[in-house]
């Protein structure tokens, strides 16, 4: 046998052996070895018996040698492909409809909560829809129903006695002291309880260019400046309503923002800075017309 022929056989053998050792790891590899051998047996007999040259031979085993290359550098280049594609698994219609119902059912109370908030912030709806001026009002009302117990120490001066107080607005519903008789002086003595009830509802809005107003409806005596609550029990008579409150208000500011002018004017809340309703009751109104300069003296002040 020649050189290349044996050079030839030595390889087909050498991987043969190769084969071998590994054919006992896996079945599919055992019949990769009987095939290989399979065919080089059958190179060496057509070499053996002229039907082949050894070139013809040679040749064969280089073409086999190219394509195997070939084959293996197609399969390793679409591997390196498929790593980097996206697999999408056929899912079931019914598997879709279980995993559609199950996040139907967890984002519902989510969404929901997070529409209803934007719709609120954002002013949806309705209220968006409104004319400016409507929306630049603002409601205030409330409701008030208590027992009062109005309670004198038993050493007070009785009414009509030197030091006891003066009833001045029924002096000047009558006239005069002698005019009101017992009723000129406010009572200090007597013990009273009663039911009581007070309803007010009020708006202000903003006009523009720095201008307010507002007014408040609310029940009571229209004599007493200063509670509005009503009596219950007063049968026979409906209960009143008056105008608590009807004003103006303008506020203007200087260009740097440090001082501030505020002026108002009609039946408005008391203007005066009262820490206890010892000086000014909070249910007193005054009529009239009240100014509030702010001056900023640090130049750190807005």
């Amino acid at each position: 046998m020649t050189r290349p022929i044996r050079t030839a056989c030595a390889l087909l053998l050498s991987l043969l052996a190769t084969g071998s050792v590994v054919a006992a790891q896996s079945e599919e590899e055992r019949s990769l070895t009987e095939l290989r051998n399979t065919v080089i047996n059958l190179l060496q007999g057509l070499v053996d018996r002229g039907v082949i040259t050894r070139d013809q031979a040679e040749q064969m085993v280089r073409d086999a040698k190219g394509k195997a290359d070939v084959e293996a550098a197609t399969l390793a280049a679409k591997d390196k492909a498929e790593e980097t594609a996206v697999r999408v698994p056929y899912v079931p219609q019914i598997v879709k409809d279980e995993i559609r119902k199950q996040v139907t059912t967890d984002l519902t109370e989510q969404v929901s909560k997070t529409v209803i908030e934007a719709a609120q912030n954002e002013g949806w709806g309705v209220p968006a829809a409104m004319p400016d001026w409507v929306r630049r009002i603002n409601w205030s009302g409330d409701v008030r129903v208590r027992l009062q117990d109005d309670l004198f120490a038993s050493d007070n001066t009785p009414p009509g006695t030197p030091l006891s107080y003066l009833d001045f607005q029924r002096i000047n519903d009558t006239g005069s002291i002698g005019a009101a008789g017992n009723t000129a002086y406010i009572n200090t003595t007597e013990d009273r309880q009663r039911m009581r009830l007070r309803l007010r509802f009020g708006f202000d809005t903003v006009l523009g260019y720095g201008w307010k107003m507002g007014t408040r409806v609310t029940s009571g005596s229209l004599r007493d400046p200063v509670s509005t609550n009503q009596t219950l029990g007063s049968y026979g008579f409906r209960y009143q309503l008056g105008l608590d409150q009807a004003w103006l208000e303008w506020e203007g500011a200087s260009h740097s923002g440090r001082q501030s002018l505020v002026t108002t004017f009609g039946r408005m809340r008391s203007p005066w800075f009262t820490p206890s309703e010892l000086v000014f009751d909070q249910d007193l109104n005054f009529d009239g017309a009240a100014a509030t300069w702010r001056f900023g003296l640090n130049r750190r002040d807005p």
